[in-house]
């Protein structure tokens, strides 16, 4: 049986943090305390804006308000435009009151940033990193916690027959290179797909020998975690390259998910493309 959700969706690096809580049975750490940290995520919000009478030029972008507890050196600045599409400005050298001094002269127009909301990020992924996804579960209707949706990892995977090895269905994942690559103050004019494979890391309690799994309906997941890992391919490098920015996009739409109860059986979740340990 198999039906279909929304999920909520979010990348994170790989660290001993996430890892403790990607190998616990719920994804969420089994009662360990911890939070998931070192999100790889786009610019948001930061109630900070540029100045409607400054026009930022060589290095300079100048505030409205005080924003030296918002951004921090390193960080890539950007501007949300009309469309609140985040636009990139460029790399934060310093921050001092409400002046902000970049590592080179700004991208684009500055009489398009004037009186624009500011936002920031840090430099998303490093050469041949993998990284986490993790995907909450789908809550069924009146089942009281009973059933639920998880992902059906076979719909994501170009070969499900190849598993782990396969690629995934730019359909469903995708990562294209946002800045030029090598050069993260460049904006790409024509993105690289960047091809990945993934593999479940959820360690799912097992009964019966092994041939069910989640003995009691308190035990089902709460996330599901993802390790992606890049896949060399011609044309090019072993992996993700040093000093790029990258997008990243997932269909939050589930398709054909599974519904999974109590004692689900160990022929679904391989099924479905979980390894099952």
């Amino acid at each position: 049986m198999a039906d279909n959700y929304s999920a909520s969706i979010e990348y994170a690096r790989v660290n001993s943090n996430n890892t403790s809580l990607a190998q616990s049975n719920n994804g969420d750490g089994d009662g360990n305390n911890l939070s998931i940290n070192e999100i790889i995520a786009s610019p948001s919000s930061s109630g900070k804006f540029v100045s409607p009478t400054t026009v930022p030029s060589g290095t300079t972008v100048v505030c409205t308000t005080d924003v030296s507890g918002t951004f921090q050196q390193g960080q890539y600045l950007f501007y949300f435009d009309s469309a609140a599409v985040p636009t990139l400005i460029g790399q934060i050298a310093s921050v001092a009151t409400t002046t902000i001094t970049l590592t080179a002269n700004i991208i684009g127009n500055g009489s398009n940033m004037t009186n624009k909301e500011l936002g920031s990020s840090y430099s998303l992924i490093t050469a041949a990193e993998s990284f986490y996804i993790r995907i909450n579960v789908g809550q069924i209707g009146s089942s009281g916690g009973s059933a639920i949706y998880l992902p059906n990892l076979s719909e994501w995977r170009v070969t499900p027959s190849q598993r782990e090895s396969s690629t995934v269905k730019t359909s469903v994942s995708e990562i294209l290179n946002y800045s030029n690559i090598g050069s993260p103050l460049t904006i790409a004019t024509s993105p690289q797909n960047v091809q990945f494979k993934i593999t479940s890391k959820n360690v799912f309690r097992s009964a019966n020998n092994g041939q069910t799994y989640f003995p009691t309906a308190s035990e089902l997941p709460r996330y599901i975690w993802l390790l992606a890992t890049p896949i060399p391919s011609v044309g090019q490098s072993t992996g993700f390259s040093a000093a790029t920015m990258y997008k990243f996009s997932t269909n939050e739409f589930m398709d054909n998910a599974i519904i999974v109860t109590a004692n689900t059986s160990k022929t679904l979740l391989y099924d479905a493309g979980y390894k099952i340990n």
